[in-house]
């Protein structure tokens, strides 16, 4: 798995999503060719190594106000979006699709270039609507769009879920999200929001004031009350709440970890009506080993989390804030900072995170089964009447081959096949087998395959099942597909009338001959087909995925 294609939602100011940015910086020093594609929103100013593409939805004024209400109903920014992605993708190559949002953009996208291109999706989810009350994150839109922030987010739930029950591979951040996505898809993974080890490092600086610091912006559902109640209470004059919020004053991303350092004590502002609310600011003050305090607690993810690693306090409860801070001015007042030994710091830094999702896309790519039939695929053979030639010697046997063998017979058989889907002379020579027991047939199979069927081994077919997980799907009869399956180690078998219940497989490869399997094919990440004469024909069909060809020994009868 080398080339990765990365779909988010805006990468815009303050914090120029640094998750995703820490990740593709990793991949591409680890040799992935990482290509990002995102909508254009705010200008970005920090180096990549990797392309960084974005495609135009909205303008501003009038054009921005009909296209947000038309996208309320009919979801035309992903619609369109999406479109435009897969203009600028035609024949390009991918072994993997990862989407990282806070919302539902553009998880529309992603699914359908997933889809198109035949290769895995996988979702990294930082936020959900129900982790808040009321749908809150619109706190922060234009007054006459508040009335419709439920209605919003009924909307984005129904359009979010509908992709994440399709992804391969979720990834999300906090225990609460996990258990909440699982209803819907088993196949979550937990990575925390993390800092970055380059910026946020423990250094002992010495500070002339005691900052309670809090950088972020402040929610609707987050409160301040308590730590202005126990500085007031406290009335200390060293001690200064230290705001860096849009309605105070900002920070730049680049002097937050500076900030963090100089600081006394960071302030986490959360609330029990929240769920799996894990800002990435606790992370950050975990990597430069600062006291926390988190208030009011949440009793949830977070607390716990406070709890496990030793990060500082979580309470609402007045009395121990304010015994909290003092005890952190004290060792203020001794050694000019403070310092918070953390538990486990390094699980949460955003190297080991990246390992952790490199890992999980390496597992979604690999899992990808190869989807194999056998008769003109693995051998030049048509197997089951190959096997029933070798195995029955019966007197009417031996005369229904030789009326198989009638134009006129083979006419009505197709016949009848195309107008019940019922194969009358395949269905009439396997019926000779009812004369041995399943022990024996199941044995004269195993030496069909070792003995006959080794003579007329395709190669080059044999090698492309070196390495791999292999699942048969084969219209032969059972015992001669678990035969080869035994002989090949295959994973599972779909054979006989059953074959095509195969189709519920996804995330595959294919190795056939069969022109019926086309809709297996266009299903497929790659095939490999073996062709008799006709790969003129196999070339003229659409929504093929990437086709090697191999050309067949004989002539198929």
């Amino acid at each position: 798995m080398k080339n990765l294609l990365v779909l988010t939602d805006p990468i815009g100011k303050p914090s120029y999503a640094p998750r995703l940015r820490f990740f593709c910086d990793y991949l591409t020093r680890e040799g992935y060719h990482v290509e990002v594609w995102t909508e254009a929103m705010e200008s970005y100013s920090f180096a990549h190594d990797y392309p960084i593409n974005e495609l135009p939805t909205y303008r501003n004024g009038i054009d921005w106000v009909i296209k947000s209400f038309w996208s309320l109903l009919t979801d035309w920014r992903n619609r369109h979006f999406s479109k435009k992605l897969q203009q600028q993708l035609v024949n390009r190559t991918f072994d993997a699709v990862l989407c990282t949002t806070f919302s539902t953009f553009p998880l529309r996208a992603a699914l359908d270039v997933a889809q198109v291109k035949h290769i895995p999706l996988i979702v990294d989810i930082r936020d959900l609507d129900e982790q808040v009350p009321d749908a809150q994150y619109q706190s922060h839109r234009s007054w006459w769009a508040r009335p419709f922030r439920n209605w919003y987010k009924r909307v984005n739930i129904r359009r979010r879920n509908a992709v994440l029950r399709q992804a391969d591979c979720i990834t999300t951040v906090s225990p609460w999200h996990v258990d909440f996505i699982r209803q819907f898809n088993s196949n979550v993974h937990l990575i925390y929001n993390g800092f970055d080890p380059r910026q946020f490092f423990y250094e002992a600086v010495s500070n002339p004031q005691f900052l309670i610091s809090y950088i972020g912006r402040i929610y609707e559902f987050q409160h301040k009350d308590l730590i202005e109640q126990a500085v007031r209470e406290l009335n200390i004059q060293d001690i200064v709440l230290n705001w860096h919020t849009p309605e105070y004053r900002s920070i730049p991303i680049t002097e937050v970890g500076d900030e963090i350092r100089r600081s006394s004590i960071m302030l986490v502002l959360t609330s029990a009506q929240t769920h799996g609310m894990m800002t990435t600011k606790f992370f950050e003050a975990l990597g430069c080993e600062k006291p926390i305090l988190c208030i009011p607690s949440d009793k949830g993810c977070l607390a716990q989390a406070m709890v496990e690693t030793n990060a500082g306090l979580a309470s609402d409860n007045i009395e121990e804030i304010k015994q909290f801070i003092l005890d952190k001015y004290n060792e203020w007042k001794a050694n000019g900072y403070t310092h918070q030994v953390i538990n486990n710091k390094d699980s949460f830094s955003r190297l080991t995170q990246a390992k952790q999702m490199e890992s999980l896309l390496l597992q979604t790519c690999e899992s990808r089964v190869l989807l194999t039939d056998i008769c003109w695929t693995l051998y030049s053979s048509n197997t089951t009447f190959d096997f029933l030639d070798a195995t029955i010697h019966d007197k009417s046997y031996l005369c229904l081959r030789r009326w198989m063998k009638c134009p006129i017979v083979r006419w009505c058989n197709m016949l009848c096949l195309k107008l019940f889907h019922y194969d009358y002379l395949r269905q009439r020579a396997i019926s000779y087998l009812r004369s041995y027991n399943q022990v024996e047939i199941d044995q004269m199979a195993e030496v069909f395959v070792n003995t006959h069927l080794e003579q007329h081994k395709i190669e080059e077919a044999w090698q492309v099942l070196k390495g791999r997980q292999v699942v048969i799907f084969s219209g032969t009869i059972t015992p001669i597909a678990q035969a080869v399956a035994k002989r090949i180690g295959a994973q599972q078998v779909y054979a006989g009338d059953i074959y095509k219940r195969a189709m519920h497989l996804k995330n595959y490869d294919i190795l056939t001959d069969n022109r019926s399997d086309l809709p297996f094919i266009q299903q497929a990440h790659s095939a490999t087909i073996v062709t008799y004469n006709n790969q003129s024909w196999w070339e003229r069909q659409k929504y093929l995925p990437p086709c090697t060809f191999i050309s067949g020994y004989d002539t198929r009868y």
